[in-house]
């Protein structure tokens, strides 16, 4: 019936906002500094721009989790990459490779202090996202 649609869309909604103070936070830590090349864009003089990917996807039909643990701050091209399976990263070892960047594949993910990034996140990604 109908009554059941709107109820569904405005759950899957709810469980994909993204909680925007652990998001500053993170690409704070960075200093809006991509895990993968290092880059660092600016949107202003003094201001970084940066973009928050989540290993395993929010939403439909991934669920992953919004957690620190389930993030990693990119720049907009490997935040596109990460996003079409162009990129894995080994889940022991944090070593990525990628699909056409040579000057990221075989280099490792960058992580700070203070940030913990769960390997059982990398499997999913690269088994479900990846295939």
């Amino acid at each position: 019936s109908n009554s059941v649609n709107p109820e569904r869309t405005t759950t899957v909604q709810d469980r994909v906002l993204r909680d925007q103070t652990l998001v500053s936070e993170l690409k704070s830590l960075y200093d809006h500094t991509c895990q993968l090349c290092g880059c660092r864009l600016q949107s202003g003089a003094d201001t970084g721009y940066s973009e928050v990917h989540h290993i395993q996807p929010l939403g439909e039909p991934h669920n992953g989790p919004d957690i620190p643990e389930n993030m990693l701050v990119c720049c907009p091209n490997h935040h596109a990459d990460f996003d079409n399976g162009m990129i894995t990263v080994d889940p022991k070892t944090y070593s990525i490779a990628h699909a056409y960047d040579d000057a990221v594949s075989g280099t490792q993910l960058r992580i700070r202090g203070g940030h913990q990034v769960r390997s059982a996140f990398l499997t999913y990604h690269n088994d479900v996202v990846v295939g």
